[in-house]
């Protein structure tokens, strides 16, 4: 009947799915997905979110994660990078053991980097996420990628010890050990010129 319609249909649809029920869960998926190909995208993420709720009250937490990762991609893509990170880091917040938590979570965080470049007052965010990540997901490759963020972020503010003691984090079997090396030896360097300038031993 044409797209006038087809999103009046698809908009009726998402408002008419009671919570919780576990039929409607692919339902409002595929309706999700059809929203967004007709660039609703509102209206997309909404869909996405709500089948996500309806999947983990059924009892689907995987189904869950990956509706809710749906929702938060939509966002990134459409350059909403605060309500994106906000997504990624509560799915990955929400289900902590799910094998791909740790790389969601970190997408958040790259989610606030962008919003901190814009914003300032998203910087102190932007840190935090990245101490969260490395205290829940310690052994992880997310975590030293993480590390290096946070040392490369203290470094461009002459935070020299900080710095040091995030890079020195990373272990030998990371595949970001040599990338560490290569950032702590400049800082390692400033911080015994500042403190020699400082006169310190």
């Amino acid at each position: 009947h044409g797209p006038y319609w087809g999103r009046r249909a698809d908009q009726l649809l998402v408002r008419s799915q009671p919570g919780g029920a576990g039929a409607g869960t692919e339902v409002l998926s595929r309706t999700a997905d059809n929203l967004y190909l007709k660039k609703e995208f509102d209206q997309a993420v909404a869909a996405y979110s709500q089948a996500a709720d309806q999947a983990r009250a059924s009892g689907n937490p995987e189904g869950a994660f990956q509706l809710a990762s749906r929702a938060a991609l939509v966002q990134e893509l459409r350059e909403k990078h605060g309500d994106a990170a906000r997504r990624f880091r509560a799915l990955a917040v929400a289900l902590p053991a799910h094998k791909e938590a740790a790389a969601a979570h970190l997408r958040g965080v790259w989610n606030e980097a962008k919003e901190a470049a814009k914003d300032p007052e998203a910087g102190q965010t932007y840190v935090s996420l990245l101490a969260e990540q490395i205290a829940t997901w310690p052994e992880s490759e997310s975590a030293a990628l993480a590390r290096i963020w946070l040392g490369k972020w203290h470094a461009g503010r002459k935070e020299w010890a900080p710095a040091i003691k995030a890079l020195a984090g990373i272990t030998r079997e990371s595949v970001h050990f040599p990338a560490a090396v290569a950032a702590i030896a400049p800082c390692w360097q400033e911080h015994l010129r500042s403190r020699t300038t400082a006169g310190k031993k």
